[in-house]
């Protein structure tokens, strides 16, 4: 932690008072920030008052963390002196068609809700990164909802690996520009499922250095030369949490959604995510990459892991915990993967 904040953070111990930060505290932290995250940005003025305030949930959520009331840290990050409104353009995830197909599947198959696939039972904790079957963190920009475009690709990477041998990293701006006639929107969102069904049809989908990611949306120029994998199909994963344990460990990394537009996930800085208040729609996508336990807590305290796409300096490294066994966020009722040929 930034020893200047540390200094808040203790003065809220002592004062209990956010105002004991001092303005010069706040100036030090602000400009620091926006040389490393804005000083390119050519908008109008980083608003200060934001990050001033951003700056003072940090330090006062620290405190809760110090002091044993939260499992989960803040810290600042890009986004930091942006609006609520501006942050959620992060999220871009839609969800309608997707939830509707899944239905229709499982009504088809006369699936139930849970038990569904008889996964084989899964080892206690599991992380996919840690086998090499997860690409680098990326980060999707501050204002691109392009979250669905990296999930996808994430569950395909993995798909990939497992079927030869090779990890690939997967164009994610393809994806943004040339699946709108699938019913995605480009940099204002778009579907899991409509995302997979671009590259079936487009018989294909190139790697990051031919299409490199921009943020921003272009027009589309992938040819078939350009070919790195494709899939032949996608499914979805239904039922509860211990059927997404089962169904994560014997399929590999996993597209899902959840709720992502909550002040609390945005800032998040580590340790296990547990805000009660993550319930609602569903409006990020992420990849569901392993899942694990906390024995130093009583009880003991389950976790998701999950890969994002806001950048290394956000999460853990870009990758976050998520409480396991209440669904929070919604975890386990949009989950999608690709059969990868």
């Amino acid at each position: 932690m930034n020893i200047l904040i540390f200094i808040g953070i203790l003065s809220f111990f002592y004062f209990k008072n956010a105002e004991a930060i001092s303005e010069d505290v706040v100036k030090d932290q602000y400009w620091k920030w926006k040389t490393k995250y804005r000083d390119s940005d050519q908008e109008s003025e980083v608003p200060y008052v934001i990050f001033r305030q951003t700056l003072m949930k940090v330090a006062q959520h620290e405190l809760q963390y110090f002091t044993k009331r939260s499992s989960y840290t803040y810290k600042l990050n890009g986004r930091s002196a942006d609006t609520f409104s501006e942050m959620a353009l992060w999220n871009g995830l839609l969800v309608d068609n997707s939830i509707n197909e899944a239905a229709v599947i499982r009504n088809k198959r006369s699936i139930n809700m849970t038990g569904v696939y008889n996964f084989p039972p899964a080892p206690p904790s599991w992380d996919w990164s840690e086998q090499g079957y997860v690409t680098d963190v990326d980060d999707q920009g501050y204002y691109c909802g392009s979250c669905y475009s990296f999930a996808t690709a994430c569950a395909m990477e993995g798909q990939y690996m497992k079927v030869h041998k090779n990890l690939r990293k997967f164009s994610k701006q393809q994806t943004v520009d040339c699946s709108r006639s699938f019913g995605n929107f480009g940099c204002e969102g778009g579907y899991l499922n409509a995302t997979f069904k671009y590259i079936i049809q487009n018989n294909g989908i190139t790697n990051e250095t031919f299409y490199p990611y921009v943020g921003v949306d272009e027009n589309c120029y992938y040819n078939s030369s350009m070919y790195a994998g494709s899939v032949s199909g996608y499914d979805f994963v239904y039922g509860d949490e211990e059927n997404l344990k089962r169904a994560l460990y014997a399929i590999g990394p996993l597209a899902i959604g959840m709720k992502g537009d909550i002040e609390s996930f945005y800032y998040y800085g580590g340790g296990i995510f547990d805000d009660a208040n993550c319930f609602g729609a569903i409006n990020h996508a992420v990849c569901l990459v392993g899942y694990g336990t906390d024995n130093t807590t009583n009880p003991p305290t389950d976790y998701w892991i999950a890969k994002n796409s806001w950048s290394t300096d956000w999460g853990e490294g870009g990758y976050f915990k998520l409480l396991r066994g209440s669904n929070l966020c919604n975890v386990s009722k949009y989950v999608v993967y690709p059969t990868v040929i």
